[in-house]
Order: structure tokens, then C-alpha cells, then sequence
């Protein structure tokens, strides 16, 4: 098999020099797909684009290369993340808090004329929006939780995937079970990947003995 390893937090490079660092990926629910790599650019004043997993020439453990130069980063989207608040039905928009990693902007209300803001006791339903990649992809990163059906099991480091079909094959991680080692989760493992974690159908007890 063909792999790639997708190393959060490894250089990406364009074929005359570098343009970032992978900080998250997005994958496609139903195939456990990496579909786009976010990168993030710049020390102080941070930005990320969003490029498909299509330009991944090849990988290591430190850097991912891409197959297009510098001169066209600027025409792939850039990402942001908002956090917003959102009343049953979807009657009104309030901020909440914005999301701190790569970038964030506060979405305010958008109220009728003559319509009051909501009290803020009213119950609200908080979600997360990812502008720059395609709606129904799950964003994942070094950290994401991994669970079972009796709670966190460890985070994700890194992950593997098929070069020839983009599918996930290995999760790696290296927190949260008894020895610290990487442990490489086969994706046979993964019951479902959601905004919430990653979702595995094994016992911490077999997770230790793989």
C-alpha cells in the first residue's frame, strides 16, 4: 500500500520553498476520506488556506510537499472558524465564542426590525462553522478526542492514509492509555468520525493489546 502520513504540525512545502504547516485535515464521514489539508502561514499574524488532498505529492514524519508553487497559493480559500449560537429554529443568531485556532470572527445578530435580542437564560444550540471547505466534512487535528461508548480513550497525533484512495487506514496516538507508546488504531476500529471525536467500537483493553 501505498501511505501517506499526515503529521499535524509538519512542514508543508511548495515546490520552490515552503508555505506553511498542516494544522488540521477534513474528512468525508461516510468514507473516512482526508478530503483537504488546512495550512496555517505567518508568526504573528496567522492565516490558513484550505488545499484538496489531490496536491499531496508525497510525505514524512516532518514535511508534506505539495505539487504547486508559491505563486498559486492565493487562489485556494482561506479558512476561518466561527462559533455562533443559535436559537431552536433558527430565528436568531447570537455570538458566541469564536473559535481560537486558525482564525476567528464574531458573528452578530441578525434581528428583525422591532425584534428584541433573546434573554440570555433562552436555550441555544452552539455551532461551529468552517468556512473555506465543503458542508457535511468533519475537521480533525492533533488533539481530537478519540472515544468509546464508555468515554475518551486517548487523542489523535497523527494520521495514515491509502495515497490511492485517500481513506484513512491508522489512526496514531499517543496519549490517554496505559503506556504512552504510539499506538496505531487500524480504521476496522472506527465506528464514526463526528464534531464530537472520533468514535472507535473497541475497549480500552483492546486497544492496549494491539
Amino acid at each position: 500500500m501505498n501511505r501517506l502520513d499526515y503529521h499535524f504540525g509538519a512542514q508543508v512545502h511548495c515546490t520552490d520553498g515552503k508555505c506553511g504547516k498542516l494544522v488540521k485535515l477534513s474528512v468525508d464521514p461516510e468514507s473516512w476520506q482526508v478530503r483537504d489539508l488546512v495550512v496555517e502561514e505567518g508568526f504573528l499574524l496567522k492565516h490558513a488556506r484550505v488545499f484538496p488532498a489531490s496536491l499531496v505529492k508525497a510525505t514524512t514524519a516532518d514535511d508534506i510537499t505539495l505539487t504547486i508553487n508559491s505563486e498559486e497559493l492565493a487562489t485556494y480559500p482561506e479558512y476561518k472558524e466561527f462559533a455562533v449560537a443559535v436559537a431552536p429554529g433558527g430565528r436568531v443568531r447570537q455570538p458566541a465564542k469564536p473559535a481560537a485556532v486558525p482564525s476567528a470572527d464574531v458573528v452578530t445578530p441578525n434581528l428583525q426590525p422591532g425584534r428584541r435580542p433573546l434573554p440570555s437564560n433562552y436555550p441555544l444550540v452552539h455551532e461551529e462553522i468552517h468556512e473555506g471547505v465543503a458542508s457535511g466534512l468533519i475537521m480533525i487535528e492533533r488533539g481530537t478526542p478519540l472515544k468509546n461508548h464508555n468515554g475518551a480513550v486517548g487523542k489523535l497525533d497523527h494520521v495514515v492514509v491509502d495515497a490511492d484512495t485517500g481513506r484513512i487506514t491508522h489512526l496514531i496516538s499517543h496519549h490517554g492509555l496505559v503506556s504512552g507508546d504510539e499506538l496505531a488504531i487500524p480504521a476496522s476500529l472506527i465506528d464514526r468520525i463526528s464534531e464530537t471525536g472520533i468514535h472507535l467500537r473497541a475497549t480500552k483493553e483492546e486497544l492496549k493489546a494491539l
